[in-house]
């Protein structure tokens, strides 16, 4: 039986189609193992008398805004290894880059982090603010894009020794060469692939093999650039959950372009070539379609 596919759309592990915005299952504060909560009271200096759960995100664990009764107040993310193995060192790389950011850093501060029973604990300052409007709106849009631009002056060159984005996206960022090998073999009719896409196939095949060259740079960039990882501070922006990766400076930009709720004209980016031949193929319907697609299982028919 031939599969449809759904293109550069939200899509979980198991090949289901999921919101575009982040829709993670956050895990409130009192689920959170009673030790690792003691732990967490001791290190801020105070019983924790109120707890906010933060939305977003794809993380399984806890993401809370804590408040203690002296008064102290800190964001506190805690993971554990079920039922994603690979959450806790996810949590243990951002807590290491978080430690290594220079001072001045658009970033929340790091308090502290611990490793207990499997589990990973990260404390940070808490941020007073708000998330970016969505669909964008023009000053916001342009307050972010000054933000990431500074950012990447102040990560260049990377603080620290952290993989690079080939080595980590290499595997996935092979989606339209592999649909397209799909659509040639018949294992895929590519009926739900956007029509601009599916007549572009094999020109955004061959774009996507030079992508990981395009972002070859020495640069420390946030992989996880969505709205829902900002936050606004008057005229101050603040970039969280940073990630873990070096590329080139234009990298974020593309992390931005391909956000699924940003709804961003391709012109108001200026990456470089790949750029030039997005608009030799006309203009897509999404931005998002122009960029190395993530690798996912298809849709049955």
């Amino acid at each position: 039986m031939s599969r449809t596919s759904r293109g550069p759309s939200g899509w979980d592990d198991a090949g289901v189609e999921g919101p575009p915005p982040a829709a993670g299952m956050r895990l409130a504060w009192p689920s959170v193992p009673a030790g690792l909560r003691q732990a967490v009271e001791h290190r801020l200096g105070g019983r924790v008398v109120e707890a906010v759960t933060q939305p977003g995100g794809f993380s399984p664990g806890a993401a809370a805004r804590l408040k203690t009764a002296t008064g102290k107040r800190a964001f506190v993310k805690a993971v554990g290894p079920v039922p994603n193995p690979e959450s806790p060192d996810i949590h243990r790389a951002e807590a290491r880059i978080a430690a290594s950011l220079p001072e001045g850093t658009p970033a929340p501060r790091l308090l502290g982090f611990f490793d207990r029973d499997g589990w990973v604990v990260l404390m940070f300052e808490d941020i007073e603010g708000h998330l970016p409007a969505q669909p964008w709106v023009a000053d916001e849009l342009a307050l972010v894009l000054r933000a990431v631009a500074e950012l990447a002056v102040a990560l260049t060159p990377a603080p620290i020794d952290a993989p690079t984005v080939a080595d980590r996206f290499g595997e996935e960022f092979q989606g339209w060469r592999r649909l397209a090998e799909a659509g040639r073999r018949g294992d895929d009719n590519l009926a739900g692939l956007d029509p601009w896409a599916r007549r572009h196939l094999v020109d955004l095949a061959a774009l996507e093999t030079g992508w990981d060259a395009a972002a070859e740079g020495a640069s420390l960039v946030h992989a996880d650039l969505r709205a829902d990882n900002l936050l606004l501070t008057g005229d101050r922006v603040v970039e969280v959950h940073i990630g873990r990766l070096v590329g080139r400076r234009a990298g974020t930009r593309h992390y931005l372009v391909a956000d699924p709720g940003g709804d961003i004209e391709v012109e108001q980016f200026r990456p470089g070539a790949g750029e030039h031949h997005v608009e030799r193929l006309g203009r897509p319907a999404s931005p998002a379609l122009a960029l190395p697609m993530r690798s996912r299982s298809a849709h049955s028919a």
